[in-house]
């Protein structure tokens, strides 16, 4: 028996059935792939992790490297055409300690007494310069419960206080900035002097414990000069590849 079974498109498909035993059962459509290939993507976690990805997977002068704000992508081999093309990416990470000064440095960290004196305790060692001077002063309102007097502008580097602490009185300086020195992206090797400023907030009252303002307004000079800093690393580990890096982003 022969039959005709007309489908979607304007072509007839001709199916002839043969007799024999058991159900037949006739379906219309386009069967599922059993694999489709979608390309690789690579995710690197540093400079160098990404500059080794795209040197293995390089091929000849195909491979496009794109810098951008966010960090890095790369088409592998722009030659390739029945399928989708492989890819690598890097995005810029901040670093273990940026993490922690993240706040402070972006926009800007209100630490009580007790909060500041604790952070300052774990820093690492040569993480803040000059840590003795500020912790000194912190600690020594950390259990005041009574201040008399006032603070002033004594120079243009520190703030100073007249400190009342039972009977006792004392001059406290505050430094108005301090410098940090860490690494802002993950594992970049290259660390930065951030200068954090302070701000004091003046006792309004004997039972008010006075608060700092800690903030970095040269963040976003400091990041772009460490985002600089990862583009001429990349170029200067593929430089020997042929590899083209341009600034932009790859779109479909």
């Amino acid at each position: 028996m022969d039959m005709n079974m007309n489908t979607n498109t304007v072509n007839k498909t001709e199916v002839v059935l043969q007799p024999g035993q058991g159900e037949t059962m006739l379906r219309l459509g386009a069967a599922k792939r059993l694999h489709e290939f979608k390309g690789l993507h690579f995710e690197a976690h540093s400079t160098k992790s990404f500059a080794e990805l795209v040197g293995w997977g390089q091929n000849g002068t195909r491979t496009l490297v794109f810098t951008h704000p966010d960090g890095f992508d790369a088409i592998l081999d722009t030659g390739v055409q029945d399928r989708p093309q492989d890819t690598v990416s890097h995005a810029f990470t901040l670093s273990v300690l940026a993490k922690e000064w993240e706040k402070v440095l972006t926009r800007g960290g209100v630490f009580g007494i007790k909060d500041l004196a604790d952070f300052l305790k774990r820093r690492t060692p040569g993480e803040i310069d000059r840590i003795e001077d500020l912790l000194y002063a912190v600690q020594n309102f950390r259990y005041v419960t009574s201040i008399a007097g006032d603070f002033s502008f004594e120079d243009r580097n520190n703030y100073s206080f007249a400190v009342k602490i039972n009977e006792a009185e004392t001059t406290v300086k505050v430094p108005k900035v301090f410098v940090v020195t860490l690494e802002i992206l993950n594992e970049s090797g290259f660390p930065q002097s951030l200068e954090i400023e302070v701000e004091v907030h003046r006792p309004k009252g004997e039972t008010e414990k006075p608060g700092f303002l800690l903030s970095c307004p040269k963040w976003g000079r400091y990041f772009e000069e460490a985002k600089a800093h990862e583009v001429e690393t990349l170029k200067g580990l593929l430089a020997e590849t042929g590899v083209l890096v341009v600034s932009g982003t790859p779109k479909e």
